[in-house]
């Protein structure tokens, strides 16, 4: 049986749609944010290491905080604004375990660091037990 254009570019149009859908997943993969980020600066970052226990990292001298990176991992998958309530949201489903006796109040203080190191923007101050509102920067 011989194929026709027709059905050939069908075919052809639909291995491209399923590549493109997988190649998607692929770039909101949180796992793969820095390269994804690295693409675009046009430098690729060294492969990570076998993952450090959590408490092992984060103590450290010098160790960046484990929660800042979960927070910053989430980039691609937050809304355009977001508050601490998404950012807990997202790091329940990636079944990351925030410290402390509030996570809120951790949430919300690591957010108010990121803020400080004007990697976040808070666009909208939270009133009457509201969360505050924040935008990612965009780096110059």
């Amino acid at each position: 049986m011989t194929m026709d254009a027709t059905e050939v570019f069908q075919q052809t149009a639909r291995r491209i749609a399923e590549k493109v859908a997988r190649f998607e997943k692929l770039l909101r993969d949180p796992e793969l944010a820095p390269y994804i980020s690295a693409l675009r600066n046009g430098d690729l970052p060294q492969p990570a290491a076998a993952p450090v226990p959590q408490k092992a990292r984060a103590s450290e001298a010098g160790a960046r905080s484990g929660i800042r990176d979960a927070i910053r991992s989430l980039k691609g998958r937050l809304p355009r604004e977001f508050t601490a309530e998404h950012i807990a949201r997202e790091l329940q489903r990636k079944d990351f375990a925030v410290a402390g006796k509030k996570p809120e109040k951790t949430i919300q203080n690591t957010l108010f660091k990121l803020s400080q190191r004007r990697e976040i923007k808070r666009v909208k101050s939270g009133a009457g037990g509201q969360s505050n509102t924040y935008v990612w920067t965009v780096k110059k």
